[in-house]
């Protein structure tokens, strides 16, 4: 099964922990499954936590930078359909929000 984990952040309060945003998203990546590609949805982002991402990830996960106020829910169906016309429909996808970490 092929999965896209769809990790969101906003910047609309101007509260931004890209640090944080980093550990979040690094276990996602370290958990042990196949076929599943992660996508950042950044929401209104200041352009130093997105180049703090990039800088950080590279090509190790996929990017999709919102430039306009919009809720969590279009924000993740904008994410997922520019995701599966650059690489393809998923089994699943899945939403994880800024705030949720995953342990060992």
């Amino acid at each position: 099964m092929r999965y896209l984990t769809v990790f969101n952040t906003c910047g609309i309060s101007g509260l931004e922990n890209s640090d944080h945003y980093i550990g979040a998203i690094q276990g996602i990546l370290d958990q042990e499954h196949e076929d599943n590609e992660v996508l950042i949805s950044s929401c209104l982002n200041s352009q130093e936590t997105r180049d703090k991402l990039v800088n950080h990830f590279k090509d190790k996960v996929h990017y999709h930078f919102i430039d306009e106020k919009l809720t969590v829910n279009i924000t993740f169906n904008l994410s997922v359909i520019n995701a599966t016309k650059i690489l393809g429909e998923f089994d699943g996808y899945i939403y994880v929000d800024s705030g949720v970490t995953f342990g060992d």
